[in-house]
């Protein structure tokens, strides 16, 4: 008969095999040894909880995001300080814009492992989605003062300067990594996107800002602000230039039924919602919005009804257009790739 000790050792063994098929990238045979090895007994809980993880990380690869928790959740009970399924987890749920639940366990693990550049870079990320802009960039800061031979630290500070609209530190940022790093992958791939969505953002600025600015006749300073605020930032996030006119349209909608809204940037966000119905991505966007402006979800369904009631037709006629733009663009992709 095998002895405890014996068969812990066994499976210690087994974990570092799935480790290699992990590496390798032949995941079908690593989550079939998985399976097999908890079939079986004598397990310890450490052992099982990385067993978890790695059916939680499978079911994470091929976007099974609901499974993935599942079994995530799993190897918590195991092991609740199982630090590769706290960091697994908690991108995750990052990715589903579920803040709170991801900064809840990048903590935890921040509390066994304080000086863990990946966690602390998970946590300043964290912090930047919920609006902290400065607590992130300082940890940010911190992380390249300390760790500054790591890339990552570089480029997602700068990444996090873009997506608050600083876009001189973005360009700063990753053009002093570039200039260190320039070898880095990561960096370069990093330093052309962020230029692309620069010199988008102020061609945009040219032909579609300016161009718009005759429309808003009623509180016009709120509402120019407003549309600069609506074209900067669907433009870092990366939307098509006949989705930002269509938001426009609505925001132009708003100013023309003398719609008044007591923060600007509920008009711009209000418009960016409704066109994300089309896409069936409301209520990731809504998640976006509501965690980096620190508005609630309340208060924008809350607008969404009332400008629905007072310009529902108009509304309507606008995301039919849309549609038809949404048609033509992946008529044109399609032929493309024919």
């Amino acid at each position: 008969m095998i002895r405890r000790k014996e068969n812990n050792r066994i499976q210690y063994l087994i974990i570092k095999k799935i480790d290699k098929l992990f590496i390798s990238g032949n995941i079908e045979h690593a989550e079939k040894v998985i399976k097999d090895t908890l079939k079986g007994r004598l397990r310890n809980r450490f052992v099982e909880a990385q067993l978890f993880y790695y059916l939680g990380e499978i079911n994470y690869q091929k976007g099974l995001y609901k499974s993935a928790k599942r079994y995530f959740n799993l190897s918590l009970s195991r092991d609740p300080y199982n630090q590769h399924t706290l960091h697994e987890l908690s991108n995750l749920l990052i990715e589903e814009y579920e803040i709170g639940g991801a900064k809840k366990y990048i903590l935890r693990n921040l509390r066994r492992h304080p000086k863990n550049n990946e966690f602390n870079r998970q946590f300043a990320w964290c912090k930047m989605l919920l609006g902290q802009k400065e607590e992130a960039i300082n940890i940010y800061r911190w992380l390249i003062k300390n760790r500054d031979s790591d890339p990552k630290n570089y480029v997602e500070l700068s990444l996090s300067h873009l997506y608050t609209g600083d876009i001189r530190s973005a360009r700063n940022t990753i053009l002093n990594a570039y200039m260190r790093f320039a070898e880095d992958p990561l960096v370069e791939d990093t330093f052309n996107d962020i230029n692309e969505i620069i010199n988008s953002l102020y061609e945009n600025l040219k032909n579609i800002y300016f161009r718009n600015l005759d429309q808003f006749v009623f509180l016009t300073a709120s509402y120019v602000r407003a549309l600069k605020y609506l074209v900067t930032s669907m433009t870092i996030r990366g939307y098509f230039d006949f989705e930002i006119n269509s938001a426009i349209e609505l925001l132009a909608l708003f100013n023309k039924n003398k719609i008044i809204f007591k923060n600007y940037k509920l008009a711009a966000l209000l418009s960016e919602y409704i066109i994300s119905e089309l896409t069936g991505e409301q209520m990731y966007i809504m998640k976006l919005l509501t965690s980096v402006n620190r508005i609630s979800k309340s208060t924008i369904r809350r607008w969404y009804k009332k400008v629905r009631e007072i310009a529902q037709k108009d509304i309507e006629i606008i995301l039919d257009r849309l549609l038809d733009e949404y048609s033509k663009e992946f008529k044109s992709l399609f032929n493309k790739n024919e």
